[in-house]
């Protein structure tokens, strides 16, 4: 039978690959700095598509995504980018993992 330290020193070396794994291949989303060769100006992040008008106020530089989003229309947060001299909203939907969004440089946010 295997003793309790060997046990524990397995248990602590999964458990920092499964972190040291999640951190590698974590990911960075975000608008598109440009749409048809016009500039980011606005970002705004909603609680499913933005046609539901359920946008989500920033604090502190961005939003903390504490749960999966409540829409019943889509289950993912969206990101809708908007461009100087434009009326399109281009979307980005968020993978459910993603839990911070920041905004970064003027406009831009990152979210991972």
């Amino acid at each position: 039978m295997l003793s309790n330290n060997i046990i524990m020193a397995c248990l602590s070396v999964a458990i920092w690959m499964i972190g040291a794994s999640t951190r590698a291949g974590s990911t960075e989303i975000g608008c598109p700095p440009t749409h048809n060769g016009k500039p980011l100006v606005d970002v705004s992040l909603f609680d499913g598509p933005p046609a539901d008008l359920a946008d989500l106020i920033p604090r502190n530089g961005g939003w903390d995504l504490l749960g999966p989003p409540v829409s019943p229309n889509l289950p993912n947060y969206t990101l809708g980018c908007t461009y100087r001299g434009s009326k399109d909203v281009v979307t980005v939907v968020l993978p459910r993992h993603i839990r911070v969004c920041e905004f970064t440089n003027g406009p831009q946010v990152r979210c991972h």
